[in-house]
Protein backbone atom coordinates (compact mmCIF):
# COMPACT_ATOMS: atom_id res chain seq x y z
CA UNK A 1 0.00 0.00 0.00
CA UNK A 2 1.27 3.46 -0.91
CA UNK A 3 1.71 6.06 1.75
CA UNK A 4 -0.13 9.21 0.75
CA UNK A 5 1.49 12.43 1.84
CA UNK A 6 -0.87 15.24 2.64
CA UNK A 7 -0.02 18.51 1.04
CA UNK A 8 0.36 21.23 3.57
CA UNK A 9 -0.19 24.79 2.65
CA UNK A 10 3.02 26.44 3.66
CA UNK A 11 3.67 30.11 3.58
CA UNK A 12 7.43 30.28 3.30
CA UNK A 13 7.97 33.99 2.98
CA UNK A 14 11.39 35.29 3.66
CA UNK A 15 11.29 38.09 6.19
CA UNK A 16 13.14 40.60 4.02
CA UNK A 17 10.53 40.23 1.28
CA UNK A 18 7.70 40.70 3.80
CA UNK A 19 9.36 43.77 5.29
CA UNK A 20 9.97 45.09 1.77
CA UNK A 21 6.25 44.89 1.02
CA UNK A 22 5.45 46.59 4.32
CA UNK A 23 7.78 49.43 3.34
CA UNK A 24 6.29 49.58 -0.18
CA UNK A 25 2.74 49.74 1.17
CA UNK A 26 3.70 52.56 3.52
CA UNK A 27 5.71 54.73 1.13
CA UNK A 28 4.86 53.97 -2.50
CA UNK A 29 3.12 56.94 -4.17
CA UNK A 30 -0.37 56.58 -5.64
CA UNK A 31 0.96 56.89 -9.18
CA UNK A 32 3.96 54.59 -9.33
CA UNK A 33 3.89 52.43 -12.46
CA UNK A 34 5.66 54.90 -14.77
CA UNK A 35 8.37 55.58 -12.21
CA UNK A 36 8.95 51.85 -11.73
CA UNK A 37 9.08 51.34 -15.51
CA UNK A 38 11.79 54.01 -15.73
CA UNK A 39 13.78 52.27 -12.97
CA UNK A 40 13.46 48.93 -14.74
CA UNK A 41 14.55 50.48 -18.03
CA UNK A 42 17.60 51.91 -16.26
CA UNK A 43 18.31 48.39 -14.92
CA UNK A 44 18.15 47.07 -18.50
CA UNK A 45 14.77 45.35 -18.20
CA UNK A 46 12.38 46.45 -20.92
CA UNK A 47 9.91 43.58 -21.31
CA UNK A 48 7.72 44.35 -18.27
CA UNK A 49 4.40 46.17 -18.50
CA UNK A 50 2.64 48.43 -16.03
CA UNK A 51 0.12 45.65 -15.44
CA UNK A 52 2.87 43.30 -14.35
CA UNK A 53 4.13 45.90 -11.90
CA UNK A 54 0.66 46.35 -10.40
CA UNK A 55 0.21 42.58 -10.18
CA UNK A 56 3.48 42.15 -8.28
CA UNK A 57 2.43 44.83 -5.81
CA UNK A 58 -1.10 43.50 -5.33
CA UNK A 59 -0.10 39.83 -4.93
CA UNK A 60 2.06 40.69 -1.97
CA UNK A 61 4.93 38.91 -0.29
CA UNK A 62 3.45 35.42 -0.38
CA UNK A 63 3.38 35.27 -4.18
CA UNK A 64 6.30 37.50 -5.10
CA UNK A 65 8.40 35.88 -7.80
CA UNK A 66 9.64 38.90 -9.72
CA UNK A 67 12.61 40.26 -7.79
CA UNK A 68 13.62 42.97 -10.34
CA UNK A 69 10.15 44.52 -10.12
CA UNK A 70 10.24 44.29 -6.33
CA UNK A 71 13.63 46.03 -6.34
CA UNK A 72 12.32 48.84 -8.56
CA UNK A 73 9.22 49.21 -6.37
CA UNK A 74 11.47 49.54 -3.33
CA UNK A 75 13.63 52.19 -5.00
CA UNK A 76 10.58 54.27 -5.92
CA UNK A 77 9.19 53.89 -2.38
CA UNK A 78 12.55 54.99 -0.90
CA UNK A 79 12.62 58.06 -3.14
CA UNK A 80 9.05 58.94 -2.20
CA UNK A 81 9.84 58.55 1.50
CA UNK A 82 12.80 60.93 1.15
CA UNK A 83 10.63 63.48 -0.67
CA UNK A 84 7.98 63.27 2.06
CA UNK A 85 10.60 63.72 4.78
CA UNK A 86 12.14 66.70 2.97
CA UNK A 87 8.71 68.27 2.57
CA UNK A 88 7.89 67.80 6.25
CA UNK A 89 11.25 69.28 7.18
CA UNK A 90 10.65 72.31 4.98
CA UNK A 91 7.17 72.79 6.42
CA UNK A 92 8.44 72.61 9.97
CA UNK A 93 11.08 75.24 9.14
CA UNK A 94 8.42 77.53 7.71
CA UNK A 95 6.25 77.09 10.80
CA UNK A 96 9.16 77.80 13.13
CA UNK A 97 10.05 81.02 11.30
CA UNK A 98 6.45 82.28 11.48
CA UNK A 99 6.31 81.79 15.26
Amino acid sequence: MTKVNKKTKSVDVQMHIKSSFDFINDHLPDVYAEKVLKKLKYMGITNISAGTIRNVKMRGAEKCNNIPVLTALLEVAKENKKVKEDLLSALSEIKSTKS
